[in-house]
């Protein structure tokens, strides 16, 4: 893999961030916020989203972050099984 900085990531054209995502990225989590279903990436030190526009067809965004903060809505439906 790549090691590659958030800041040269949001440097990149989309086409760009998209192909890093797929081809290093790991995938982690798929939410749904109609119309949009977004995919997480983890990447090197930073977490990246894409989010695809179902209706549209398209992809209207690429975000990366690195706060926690941002990854809450991705908790909402995680389940935890511990078995010791």
């Amino acid at each position: 893999m790549t090691a590659i900085g958030i800041q040269e990531f949001n440097d990149l054209v989309d086409n760009s961030k998209a192909l890093m995502l797929w081809e290093e990225g790991r995938f982690l989590k798929t939410r749904i916020e109609n119309p949009y279903r977004i995919n997480l990436y983890s990447l090197s030190d930073f977490f990246a989203e894409i989010w695809y526009n179902d209706e549209k067809g398209t992809i209207d965004e690429i975000r990366a972050f690195k706060s926690i903060t941002a990854l809450e809505p991705y908790f909402k439906n995680l389940k935890i099984i511990y078995t010791p």
